[in-house]
């Protein structure tokens, strides 16, 4: 997980929030998105397999970031189940009627904003 830590910080050199933006490239870029329900994998893990759910990815992007010094906090956002459907139709059986997701919010310049928040850190 350094090596992901350094290699956005070379890459997106400067403010915090352009490193955020390269590390979540780079997330997005090396781990598929896949529909697990062990939310308490380790990140080291999710990076090794190359795979993860939505809330196991952000946790590498908030290790990536707590990593480089910036303060990270979650809240858990409150999702119909349906929403993940489309995604994983074959799934549908095994998709709870509602699921939890961990969303993560960065200290930027003073202020906390969310990994959804519009602009270039929003997730895909």
């Amino acid at each position: 997980m350094l090596g992901l830590v350094a290699e956005a910080r070379d890459i997106g050199a400067g403010a915090d929030r352009a490193f955020l933006i390269t590390a979540h490239q780079l997330v997005a870029a090396r781990v598929r998105p896949v529909y697990a329900m062990d939310e308490r994998q380790p990140v080291s893990t999710t990076l090794g397999l190359g795979r993860g759910s939505c809330s196991q990815r952000l946790a590498l992007l908030e290790a990536v970031a707590r990593g480089s010094g910036i303060a990270t906090r979650v809240r858990g956002l409150l999702i119909d189940g349906r929403f993940w459907h489309p995604r994983f139709p074959r799934l549908r059986a095994l998709i709870p009627r509602q699921v939890v997701l961990a969303w993560p919010e960065f200290l930027l310049a003073g202020r906390w904003v969310a990994v959804s928040e519009p602009g270039p850190l929003r997730l895909p």
